[in-house]
């Protein structure tokens, strides 16, 4: 039976993902001040989620837009969008795990930024797993 040794890799991984949470998480509510304005349209999409309106939704002035892009065929209201079309559009999947994000902890910054937090920390993960594959280590060297 072949027993495979913990190489250096691993422990520096987990060390590395580690310092990825703790400056992704390191006062998130508070830094920067305030929500950016695309945080802020996600969260705001969150919110018409958890309230049970009717999308698609559109805020300030983009009525104009939804004027324009749905002249020929008007959109299908809808309560789950898969798509949502304020701001040029936004990812659906984000504006759920937001709503969820603001279900379980409230409706606050942290809330809404934690769900980018915890898709960039696992970012650093997909990554080492991708170089991984392209550059599959030499079972040769001893390290």
């Amino acid at each position: 039976m072949a027993v495979r040794r913990i190489n250096g890799s691993i422990p520096a991984l987990l060390l590395i993902i580690l310092l990825a949470a703790l400056l992704r998480f390191w006062n998130l509510g508070a830094m920067p001040p305030g929500l950016y304005h695309d945080e802020a349209y996600y969260g705001l999409d969150a919110l018409s989620l958890l309230q049970g309106k009717i999308f698609p939704q559109y805020y300030e002035g983009w009525e104009l837009y939804s004027r324009d892009a749905h002249a020929e065929r008007p959109a299908i209201p809808t309560r789950f969008p898969v798509f949502f079309e304020g701001n040029y559009g936004r990812e659906p999947l984000h504006v759920y795990l937001v709503a969820l994000s603001i279900r379980v902890f409230g409706n606050t910054a942290t809330a809404i930024r934690a769900v980018t937090a915890v898709a960039g920390t696992l970012a650093v993960f997909t990554t080492w797993l991708a170089a991984r594959a392209m550059f599959p280590p030499d079972e040769k060297k001893p390290f």
